[in-house]
C-alpha cells in the first residue's frame, strides 16, 4: 500500500471515529435530557399529590336550648330512651313538691290495692281540705277516685285514698306501735323513694299540702321527679293516662257526677301528652311535671319546680319546643 492510501485511510477512519463520537454525544445528551423530563415529570406528580385539598367545615349545630330561660328555680328534661340530659337547672336542689307529691301517691296507692276496691270518703277525708265537693261515705272504685283525684289535684281524694290503702300493708309493726293508717302509708311513700333511689325527696303527708307557712308536705329534687315518672310511665303505664285529657266526667257509685278539668292548662298544647301533674302552694311556687312522646315510643320528661303559677306553663311549653327541635336535629 502506498503512503497516500495509508493516509486516505487513516483520514477515513478518524472521520468514522469522530461521526461515531458525535453520534454517541447526541445520544447522551437526549439520554440525559429525556431522565431529566422524567425526573421532572415524578417531581410534578409527587408535588401535585403532595398538595392537600381543602375540606370543606361543616356546620356546628347549636342546641335549641342555648337560649332557653325558665322561672322556675329548678328545671330537669331527660330522653329516657337515649338516657340523656337535654336541659338542667339546679336539678337536685331540694324543693317543695306540692301536689306533685301525688304522683308517688298514685304509686304506692296501685301497689297496695286493686283497681276495683271500692273506698269509702270518710268524714275525716272531707274535712282535710273541702276542696271538691265529696260526700260523707260516698263510694268511688279505687281506679275512678284516683285517676279524678290526680286530674283535679284533690286533696280530699289523695288523704282518702291513703287511709285505705294504707290499711293494706303488710307492715304489722307499725300498726303496733299505734300509727294510723295515713301514716303507715305515707312511711310507704318514702320506702319507696329510697328504693328507688330518689336521695332528694321525702314525703310528709299524702297530698303535698303545705304543713304550715314554713313546712311543705313533700320534698324533692326536678330530677327525681323526672325519675319518679319515669318509672311510672314504663312500670305502670295506664296509672297516669287520665292526666293527659283536658276534661273527664266521674259518677261515684253512689251515682254523684262530677265534671273534671285538668290543672294542667297546658295540656293542649303539648303534643303527645303522656302524662302530667301540676303542684302549687304559697311555700313551693308552681310545680309541673309532664312525660311526652317526642316520636314513636320515645318518652321525654319535663319538671319545673318553684315556678310562679302560670310561670311553670310557660316554662314547660318553652321546654317542650326545645325537646322536639332538638329531636329534629
Amino acid at each position: 500500500m502506498s503512503n497516500n492510501e495509508s493516509e486516505n485511510t487513516t483520514i477515513v477512519v478518524e472521520e468514522k471515529m469522530n461521526s461515531m463520537l458525535v453520534r454517541l454525544g447526541v445520544l447522551g445528551g437526549l439520554l440525559m435530557l429525556s431522565l431529566f423530563v422524567f425526573n421532572s415529570s415524578i417531581f410534578t406528580i409527587e408535588s401535585t399529590t403532595a398538595v392537600a385539598t381543602p375540606v370543606k367545615a361543616l356546620p356546628t349545630l347549636i342546641s335549641p336550648f342555648e337560649h332557653v330561660t325558665v322561672e322556675a328555680k329548678a328545671a330537669y328534661v331527660y330522653d329516657v330512651v337515649n338516657e340523656e340530659i337535654l336541659f338542667a337547672k339546679n336539678e337536685r336542689s331540694q324543693l317543695p313538691l306540692a301536689s306533685v307529691t301525688k304522683l308517688m301517691t298514685a304509686l304506692v296507692a296501685s301497689e297496695l290495692i286493686s283497681e276495683g276496691t271500692i273506698i269509702t270518703i270518710g268524714e275525716d277525708s272531707v274535712a282535710v281540705d273541702g276542696d271538691n265537693g265529696f260526700h260523707v261515705d260516698e263510694h268511688w272504685k279505687f281506679k275512678d277516685l284516683l285517676d279524678y283525684t290526680l286530674l283535679v289535684s284533690s286533696n280530699d281524694g289523695a288523704h282518702a285514698i291513703a287511709s285505705v290503702a294504707g290499711s293494706f300493708s303488710t307492715d304489722t309493726a307499725q300498726s303496733l306501735e299505734g300509727k294510723s293508717s295515713n301514716q303507715i302509708f305515707i312511711d310507704k311513700m318514702n320506702q319507696t323513694a329510697v328504693s328507688l333511689g330518689l336521695t332528694q325527696s321525702y314525703f310528709i303527708n299524702e297530698s303535698g299540702l303545705d304543713r304550715s307557712t314554713l313546712v311543705g308536705g313533700g320534698y324533692g329534687s326536678a330530677r327525681d321527679i323526672a325519675s319518679l315518672l319515669a318509672y311510672i310511665i314504663f312500670n305502670r303505664p295506664g296509672l297516669l293516662e287520665a292526666t293527659a285529657y283536658e276534661n273527664l266526667n266521674f259518677i261515684s257509685e253512689d251515682q254523684f257526677v262530677y265534671n273534671a278539668t285538668n290543672t294542667n292548662s297546658a295540656v293542649g298544647n303539648i303534643p303527645g301528652l303522656l302524662a302530667s301533674k301540676t303542684g302549687y302552694t304559697d311555700l313551693a311556687g308552681g310545680n309541673l311535671a309532664i312525660a311526652f312522646d317526642a316520636g314513636i315510643n320515645h318518652p321525654i320528661v319535663a319538671v319545673v319546680l318553684g315556678s310562679s303559677f302560670e310561670g311553670r306553663f310557660r316554662d314547660i311549653e318553652k321546654l317542650v319546643d326545645a325537646s322536639l327541635e332538638e329531636m329534629a336535629q
